[in-house]
């Protein structure tokens, strides 16, 4: 899965209020095709912090980042790993047996 990017998050770009909520949204579309929801929550990962208002944020943010950073490592942990675990079971591992036997 992959996203269309319309914020500017480069190196040096103002961060924005819709930098961040950008980010948020497209972790809810994860935790959606998962169909996972964070323990305590009422659904998808919870959200706390978000979305944030305004244009400009303060440059010394750290409870968004910090919820964006576990919202993702909680779907990397509890499904991501074992989502296309049995991916390779139908593989035919005997295909090219005998290649480079010789």
């Amino acid at each position: 899965m992959s996203f269309v990017w319309t914020e500017d998050l480069s190196p040096g770009a103002p961060m924005m209020a819709s930098n961040l909520n950008e980010v948020q949204d497209n972790i809810d579309s994860i935790y959606a095709a998962l169909d996972i929801t964070r323990n305590g929550c009422g659904s998808g990962a919870g959200w706390t912090e978000f979305p944030i208002a305004g244009g400009l944020v303060t440059p010394k943010l750290s409870a968004q980042p910090q919820q964006l950073r576990d919202a993702t490592d909680y779907a990397y942990e509890n499904k991501c790993p074992a989502y296309n675990s049995g991916y390779q079971d139908g593989v035919d591992t005997t295909e090219d047996s005998g290649y480079n036997n010789g």
